[in-house]
């Protein structure tokens, strides 16, 4: 092969390599394309999940609860018992000092001192051990019975129907976290023989979504303003359901009989042209009745029936305000559960 054949392999073999590197390239574009494809689908479904998600937490708050705390239970339970203080290390270390025989070997080489000084110094060793582990157990045993001291003073104070007690069990046991979580605030007013009083502030926009999420069949997300009328339906369901939330939540938690809950909302003052919190629901829920109703099934608007309450709201304008319901100052037989 000539010198003019040589550089028309050459380049020709450049070329080849050339058009081997552009359809790599091209390759990897199409997959990169492929892969932000399927990342934009699984943002996609991650965003309408999650929209769908809360939607679902807004509407049935109400269907959960805390399990039901044993007062009479906790009250009752012994404390518990000290520790046995153990000497288990130092009894191995003794027992092997009394076992030792010297050997021929220890005999002939005079070894038998040190091995039996050694079995002695393992005895101090062993009883260190022993104290350390005492020493654990007896911390532990004080964590405990503090831990059993003060779940039986708040035991046996709830039982007495102390006011202040009541409020140590929701500060300390925080059963509406959910709600807080959503954006709610809760405040409370416990008094001996008098019915307990909850007001729940929540503003519609820190609770329902302004827009809707959904899937076309292409796999891209769809985001659609929410109507008046849904955003007023979903803020009736979760206003309704956090009002029966904390009614089960509280009759979970403390031996009282009857709860009043007021519900206030953010709404303009059409006087003033100010967002202004004004009640929009109010209803005295007595626990007998509230225990009769399946949560599984039961919606929190048709639920609230069942108990004397005022609410004033329509679906195309939503809730308006209202008088709240008066709790009793002093109706013994209704505020602490017998």
């Amino acid at each position: 092969m000539g010198w003019r054949g040589a550089v028309r392999a050459i380049a020709a073999a450049q070329r080849a390599a050339e058009r081997e590197s552009v359809r790599r390239h091209r390759q990897f574009e199409r997959m990169s394309k492929e892969q932000a494809k399927r990342d934009a689908a699984l943002w996609a479904a991650s965003e309408v999940e999650e929209y769908e998600n809360l939607i679902d937490r807004i509407t049935s708050v109400h269907r959960d609860c805390s399990a039901p705390w044993k007062w009479q239970t906790l009250s009752a339970t012994a404390s518990p018992p000290p520790p046995r203080p153990t000497d288990a290390e130092e009894l191995k270390a003794l027992a092997a000092l009394d076992a030792y025989s010297p050997s021929l070997i220890d005999k002939v080489f005079l070894l038998e001192s040190k091995k039996r000084a050694r079995l002695i110094a393992n005895i101090d060793v062993a009883r260190r051990s022993d104290a350390a582990v005492n020493a654990t157990a007896q911390q532990a045993h004080a964590v405990s019975f503090t831990d059993w001291k003060e779940t039986k003073d708040l035991a046996d104070r709830i039982l007495t129907g102390d006011p202040a007690a009541f409020r140590d069990a929701v500060d300390e046991l925080s059963p509406f976290r959910e709600l807080s979580d959503l954006g709610s605030n809760i405040a409370f007013q416990f008094a001996r023989d008098t019915p307990a009083t909850v007001t729940l502030t929540v503003n519609g926009d820190s609770v329902v979504p302004s827009e809707s999420k959904s899937l076309l069949q292409s796999g891209k997300l769809s985001t659609k303003k929410i109507s008046q009328v849904r955003f007023f339906e979903l803020y009736q369901d979760y206003v309704s359901g956090a009002v029966l939330r904390i009614a089960r939540e509280l009759f979970a938690l403390l031996p009282i009989d009857v709860v009043f809950v007021t519900a206030v909302g953010n709404m303009l003052d059409s006087s003033t042209g100010h967002m202004v919190n004004r009640p929009i629901l109010s209803t005295m829920i007595p626990r007998e009745t509230l225990d009769r109703l399946r949560f599984d099934t039961v919606e929190a608007s048709e639920a609230l029936r069942n108990f004397n309450h005022r609410v004033d709201f329509k679906k195309t304008k939503g809730f308006a305000p209202i008088e709240p319901l008066e709790s009793p100052t002093s109706n013994k037989g209704t505020g602490l559960a017998r």
